[in-house]
């Protein structure tokens, strides 16, 4: 009897050492080697987003002597229509041209504008005889810069696709 009474003090005093000498944690290892650097991006800029937008012929809507196309973009916030710029432009031949722009056409000519809401840009085009013909793709891209930017960069000259592009890190 004293033999079990005995292995049963032993086995309660193990387990209870054992439990208390445990700890959720060990120690902290070794640290591991040093990943190596990713490549270096180009900087950007928080403050001014641009999107590029193909307008196939097929989706201009005709509305009197306009064609019109809308465009969805949750680039233009409250905050951008509060107090920022929506830029919008155009592509003729390998250049930007901003809008509002007149294109000759013949003995006529062609005028590009755009008018912008909330999440919307819509792009309008108006000859000065009937209906224009749109018979090929148009390229068009949005800009939008908060007020903090554009007051930032007074010297920029805002039509000038190229001259916002370079101060502002734009990609095509």
């Amino acid at each position: 009897m004293k033999t079990i009474k005995r292995i049963t003090l032993l086995v309660l005093i193990s387990s209870i050492i054992t439990t208390f000498s445990c700890t959720k944690e060990g120690k902290q290892g070794e640290p591991g080697p040093a990943g190596t650097n990713g490549t270096n991006g180009t900087n950007g800029n928080a403050n001014v987003k641009s999107s590029t937008h193909t307008v196939y012929s097929w989706e201009w809507s005709t509305s009197g002597s306009s064609k019109y196309v809308d465009i969805t973009s949750t680039l233009i916030t409250n905050d951008i229509l509060n107090s920022g710029a929506v830029l919008m432009y155009v592509k003729s031949g390998v250049s930007w041209q901003a809008l509002p722009f007149t294109f000759p056409q013949g003995s006529s000519s062609i005028l590009y504008k755009y008018l912008y809401a909330y999440n919307l840009v819509q792009i309008q085009i108006t000859q000065e005889t009937g209906v224009p013909s749109i018979t090929g793709n148009l390229e068009f891209k949005l800009v939008v810069i908060s007020s903090s930017a554009r007051l930032s960069n007074p010297h920029i000259d805002f039509n000038d696709y190229y001259q916002v592009k370079g101060a502002f890190n734009l990609k095509d």
